[in-house]
């Protein structure tokens, strides 16, 4: 049992400590406030709790990025194959276009030249005019045989020849009049009127629209054309055009080489959408791979958070998610070893005491505040004669037996454990954390174990072994809680005048025709409406000029046992 000299050393220590302590009306927050703090803390403490609702899992937005990189380049790969394999048959078409052009012309300059000169001699003239050009017989000179086997080559679809004049001299078409002179289609220009003084001869390219009879299958089409054309009288190109007897002009259709597109964009659309398909399965796989494994360590993760700390993960990949792997490993090894640590830390002090310990910046810091707190004191009655018959081991065994079903009693009622000194027992009500009813928390625990201990000795007589009678004080008031001892050593307990004063009911219980259990006044005024209790004669106590009032804890009131803590 703690002697009185001892608690007058006690409290004399932190005596200059508690001088520090500002009254509590100084320190306490108004409660209207204290408790809107208090909700908002709590609130945003579960908030940050909530899991992290999946709204799109990883696997489907890998799935999801690779389908539209996919998309992207088959898009692109389209396009740009589309696009230079177009390029690439129309510079041939061109290619050709200009050759078939060149030697229509130069084929048919042959002819006209000695056709004109031969005109010219006729007519006695010089100058070449129209009536030189009617006066020929130009169906004699082969130049529409010549025109008409340029459209059995492939894609072209007419060819012909005109004069200075623009009378046409032959016509792949044959309904057109030969000398008649040649309407152009919108858009397209003589070679005359394209050419600019000074640049090289060299074949002009025209395009435009427009509907057309297919030479070949004789059927009407639109689209697009290629007008080619090349004067007469150069048979190849030339620095710059010197003379003009004329021009030819040769169409190809561009429908052959949209014919092929097409061709070709079906067969990259089969291939684009193997690709997708492939590319599909491909990405599947890809977020299984990388999924799999993240929702493994996911769920153990939702484990560890309910308070499964037995978890590990097996990933065996030489990656970064093996290294997330063995980080979580890690992870739940050093957490595990704190818990291991908290809970014999707990078994030293209770949970309360220890987060109000390690609260804050995690820093241990002496001093402490005041707080208005149930103190409870238990003793064994002839403690001392009762050891002296027994060996140090059965007085052990006595002890735990006794203070395992006292202390499941008191933390059954939300109490804390302050300490045991020897077969003494002190407890608290309302530090570090208090409720509304911890006065009635305290009594209803005193009245409970003396129930649990007529049970237990009921045991220990049938074993042979002496009965355990014990006396209990309580008292309500202020004191000081908090750390106390030094920055090396330290506890955390409440100490004052009211301390004392229980300490000293718990010295007088069942003592002098006493009941077991008594308390002050002050926790008498806060559960007297639920207990059946006797007031008895004021006693006097150490440190006190007055007698103090006390009273007898007799049982809980009927109406009122019905208790869940």
């Amino acid at each position: 049992m703690i002697e009185d000299s001892e608690r007058e050393q006690e409290v004399a220590k932190v005596k200059g400590e508690t001088e520090k302590v500002a009254p509590a009306s100084e320190q306490e927050v108004p409660a209207d406030k204290k408790e809107q703090l208090s909700k908002e803390k709590k609130e945003k403490k579960d908030k940050s709790k909530e899991a992290v609702k999946i709204k799109l899992p990883l696997s489907t937005q890998i799935i999801w990025l690779v389908i539209a990189i996919l998309l992207v380049v088959v898009i692109v790969v389209y396009q740009v194959t589309l696009t230079d394999e177009k390029e690439a048959l129309v510079k041939q078409m061109e290619l050709r276009g200009r050759a078939l052009t060149m030697n229509l012309a130069n084929n048919s300059q042959v002819v006209l030249s000695s056709a004109v000169s031969e005109a010219l001699a006729s007519m006695g003239g010089n100058k070449v005019t129209r009536a030189v050009y009617e006066r020929m017989d130009l169906f004699e000179l082969g130049l529409s045989e010549s025109v008409m086997k340029m459209i059995d080559q492939e894609d072209v679809i007419y060819a012909y020849i005109i004069n200075p004049f623009n009378q046409i001299l032959a016509h792949s078409e044959k309904q057109i009049n030969i000398l008649s002179d040649l309407k152009l289609p919108a858009g397209i220009k003589k070679y005359l009127e394209n050419y600019k003084d000074g640049q090289k001869v060299r074949p002009i390219l025209q395009r435009y629209f427009s509907e057309y009879i297919n030479p070949l299958t004789k059927e009407k089409v639109e689209g697009e054309i290629l007008d080619i054309s090349f004067p007469l009288k150069l048979a190849q190109e030339s620095e710059s055009l010197k003379t003009y007897e004329g021009e030819v002009h040769m169409g190809l259709s561009l429908e052959g080489i949209q014919s092929t597109i097409q061709d070709a964009k079906g067969k990259l659309l089969n291939v684009a959408f193997l690709s997708i398909i492939f590319g599909i399965a491909g990405a599947y796989l890809l977020a299984l791979f990388i999924s799999k494994p993240i929702k493994t360590m996911v769920s153990a993760m939702r484990k560890v958070s309910k308070g499964d700390l037995n978890q590990s993960v097996k990933i065996k990949r030489a990656d970064e998610i093996g290294l997330l792997g063995w980080s979580f490993n890690q992870m739940t090894e050093g957490l595990r070893e704190k818990e291991k640590i908290k809970n014999t830390f707990n078994k030293f002090v209770s949970a309360e005491v220890a987060e109000e310990v390690l609260k804050g910046d995690g820093v241990l810091k002496l001093g402490g505040e005041y707080k208005e707190v149930t103190m409870f004191f238990s003793d064994i009655r002839s403690f001392t004669s009762m050891s002296e018959k027994m060996t140090p081991h059965e007085v052990i065994s006595m002890l735990n037996e006794y203070l395992s079903l006292m202390t499941d009693i008191i933390l059954e009622h939300k109490g804390i454990i302050d300490k045991y000194v020897g077969d003494e027992i002190m407890a608290l009500w309302g530090a570090p954390i208090k409720r509304e009813n911890d006065a009635e928390l305290c009594v209803r625990a005193a009245v409970a174990q003396l129930k649990a201990l007529e049970q237990l000795n009921k045991d220990r007589v049938a074993r042979g072994e002496p009965e355990i009678q014990i006396g209990v004080g309580i008292n309500t008031g202020q004191v000081v809680s908090g750390n106390m001892g030094s920055e090396k050593r330290l506890d955390y307990t409440v100490i004052g005048d009211n301390v004392n004063l229980a300490s000293r009911l718990c010295d007088n219980a069942g003592k002098k025709g006493l009941h077991d259990i008594i308390m002050a006044e002050s926790t008498y005024n806060l559960v007297k409406d639920i207990i059946q209790a006797k007031e008895v004669e004021p006693i006097y106590v150490k440190g006190k000029e007055k007698p103090i009032r006390i009273f007898e804890v007799l049982d809980i009131k009927d109406e009122y046992r019905d208790f869940t803590p």
